[in-house]
């Protein structure tokens, strides 16, 4: 298989600013896109983020939000060509020339994206585009978006010629930065064959967000979840928690491993090593267990916001759990009856389901597909329509437990079936991006501590220098 594969299309749309929205909605969906953000100092401001706020998607001047971009664009409601590009990079290829992360895409298009729209005879100044990374498949592909912000080219089809030019701009690119990745390369293995501490070389396939990534942290999660306690100090030095230390120091390691965490933390666990050796140098002798010490501090961290996600994680209401799991997924449960016969049967199943689409909020449209599915699947003709209004008439107080286990089993779903369904759709529910977020930030502000420690302890070591001089 190529290294590179890059494709390309046209499409006439109606219009435009719609055109873009639609490409938008589908290359910057949560499953597929990378969320994470440009430069450091965005991921750092984002530490109190809010889900719908992540970056997926990044222009010429970095990190934007397509959807926000366009409601302050009037010209764009017109008809016009829009170009859809897809680059594709072989694994082995990445791992190879070090594209570590998105912001070593985005300088990889910044680059040579306008070249390629100067070969095609596009007017730079004249050209809007857009950019993705996708995670959700083997090799890691980037979306690319673009239109005339005044149409002038006639042009539909782009000729084959500026594709393959493009993958020689990107060859190029990467070539010209030859020596940066060797470096980087070296400096990565040098480091790596130090760490006993993790087997982060395992990680190379290990990409936050995308679904594979989120399903492995999530059966970690949930085999620790399943042996904590509801009562006693939930810390990560905590006496209670030493039977789960080593369970939870995996998923520490787990996170840490990341693509865009592993080499910050390498970095990190260098510097401690440095300073140890410069410590040693001044006073003759280093530390007792400083850089386990260190690492350890950094571990209790992130092992506490994993505690913390359980805490909230359990202290919400059987109920309200519940709630939540069908807000999010009742329209993909294979909800069917059995014995729709009778009236009376009919009636209470139908009720049961009505009740499950009033907790999981669903609108008038929703609850109308729900319904003509479970027929379907139930093989039993109503009238969707008329049994729903007949629904509507009456007052439904909130599901108790027992009546909830009850009306899912009455749709197909027994209590094994229903918690496989749910197991299977945590990882959905778990703020995966707080964890990796407060990672960064302590990583961060770890590395700049080390930086100030060693700088200092160089400065001691200058004025002893020249007291002795």
């Amino acid at each position: 298989m190529p290294s590179i594969v890059v494709k390309g299309e046209f499409k006439d749309v109606a219009n435009i600013k719609r055109g873009v929205a639609k490409w938008s909605n589908y290359a910057t969906r949560e499953e597929a896109a990378d969320p994470s953000q440009i430069s450091d100092e965005d991921l750092l401001h984002s530490i109190n983020y809010q889900e719908e706020k992540a970056t997926y998607a990044w222009d010429n001047n970095g990190d934007v939000n397509i959807l926000e971009e366009l409601k302050k664009e009037q010209t764009l409601n017109r008809s016009g060509k829009l170009w859809d590009m897809f680059i594709s990079f072989d694994p082995e290829f990445v791992k190879e020339v070090n594209l570590l992360n998105k912001a070593d895409y985005y300088k990889l298009t910044k680059n040579v994206i306008p070249k390629f729209l100067l070969s095609a005879n596009f007017n730079l100044s004249n050209v809007k585009w857009y950019s993705t990374l996708h995670l959700n498949t083997d090799n890691l592909h980037i979306h690319i978006l673009f239109y005339e912000i005044k149409e002038v080219t006639k042009m539909g089809i782009i000729p084959q010629k500026h594709f393959s030019n493009l993958k020689k701009y990107i060859n190029s690119y990467l070539v010209n930065n030859n020596e940066f990745y060797k470096n980087k390369a070296t400096d990565i293995k040098e480091i790596r064959e130090t760490i006993t501490k993790n087997k982060l070389n395992t990680a190379d396939k290990k990409i936050l967000f995308s679904g594979s990534y989120r399903k492995q942290l999530n059966q970690k999660l949930l085999s620790l979840y399943s042996k904590l306690s509801d009562t006693g100090r939930l810390q990560y030095n905590s006496i209670g928690m030493k039977k789960h230390k080593e369970e939870i120091d995996q998923i520490v390691e787990y996170i840490l491993s990341h693509y865009s965490l592993r080499y910050k933390y390498e970095r990190y666990y260098f510097k401690l090593h440095d300073f140890n050796k410069l410590n040693e140098k001044m006073y003759g002798k280093s530390q007792k267990n400083y850089v386990e010490n260190q690492l350890n501090n950094l571990y209790e961290r992130i092992g506490n916001d994993i505690l913390k996600g359980y805490k909230i994680y359990n202290s919400k209401s059987f109920i309200e759990t519940e709630r939540e799991f069908l807000k999010n997924n009742i329209m993909t449960l294979k909800l069917k009856s059995r014995s729709l016969e009778t009236n009376r049967t009919f009636i209470k199943k139908s009720t049961d389901l009505y009740r499950l689409c009033m907790m999981a909020e669903l609108n008038d449209d929703q609850v109308i597909v729900l319904f003509n599915n479970w027929k379907t699947r139930s093989k039993h003709d109503f009238n969707v329509l008329q049994t729903i209004e007949e629904l509507k008439k009456v007052e439904y107080s909130d599901f108790k437990k027992e009546e909830y286990i009850k009306a899912l089993r009455s749709l197909g779903y027994d209590s094994k079936k229903y918690l496989n369904i749910k197991n299977s759709n945590f990882y959905k529910e778990i703020k995966f991006r707080k964890f990796y977020y407060n990672a960064l930030n302590n990583l961060i502000q770890e590395n700049e501590k080390i930086d100030e420690e060693i700088l200092d302890m160089k400065e001691r070591e200058l004025d002893v220098k020249e007291k002795n001089n």
